[in-house]
């Protein structure tokens, strides 16, 4: 071999290295992908700047979360929480929205602030029932079976023309009665509801009856 076939071998075993030097430390810059060129290494994946290793393809999956490459720019764009996934009545699922509103002055939501909005329901006050006497005597004629009836108003401000009124024959004694004669004269009672009074509308099942009977009334 000639001394000039000599030099080209060495100067072109001395390239080979230099190239293969200048790869070696320069592998992190090449994974970067500079000049719009692609590494075959790909880029480093982080979850939280955990290193998970290298990627050459990304893929974003989950309905909050879509990607787009312009330019050579990826823009990855994560929409807020879908918040509730399900909800039910009574074990059956409910069509899944976006908003969930509650109705009423018994329930009450808040946010902890951290992962659960709690909703606290208030039970219902129940019924208020109100007690009156009403003396049959003053209607002046014996109540009892057939269309004999003692119509007496009452007055309460809470009853309006619209108002449900619910009465009911009180077993208590009335005025100067023993609580007995309730079950040897039961009465049955309605009310006509209008602004500020309602009219009670008394008759016995059996009859003619007389004197004081107590009845216990509510307003819906």
């Amino acid at each position: 071999m000639g001394g000039l076939e000599l030099r080209s071998l060495l100067l072109w075993l001395a390239w080979v290295v230099f190239l293969s030097l200048v790869a070696f430390f320069t592998r992190d810059a090449w994974a970067q992908a500079p000049f719009g060129f692609e590494s075959p290494a790909g880029v480093v994946v982080q979850d939280e700047g955990a290193t998970q290793g290298r990627a050459r393809t990304m893929n974003f999956t989950g309905t909050g979360v879509s990607a787009t490459v312009t330019a050579g720019t990826a823009t990855v764009t994560i929409s807020g929480g879908a918040g509730y996934n399900q909800l039910q009545e009574e074990g059956t699922n409910l069509t899944q929205r976006a908003i969930l509103n509650f109705i009423g002055s018994s329930i009450t939501c808040v946010d902890d602030g951290a992962s659960k909005t709690n909703c606290t329901v208030t039970g219902g006050a129940g019924a208020t029932w109100t007690e009156h006497e009403i003396d049959l005597d003053t209607c002046g004629v014996g109540v009892g079976k057939g269309s004999r009836v003692c119509k007496k108003t009452v007055t309460d401000a809470g009853v309006s023309s619209t108002s449900k009124i619910a009465v009911l024959h009180s077993a208590k004694a009335a005025t100067g009665r023993q609580a007995d004669e309730n079950e040897l004269d039961p009465i049955t009672c309605r009310a006509e509801p209008s602004a500020g009074s309602f009219t009670l509308i008394c008759k016995g099942h059996e009859g003619p009856i007389h004197g004081k009977y107590l009845v216990n009334y509510t307003v819906g």
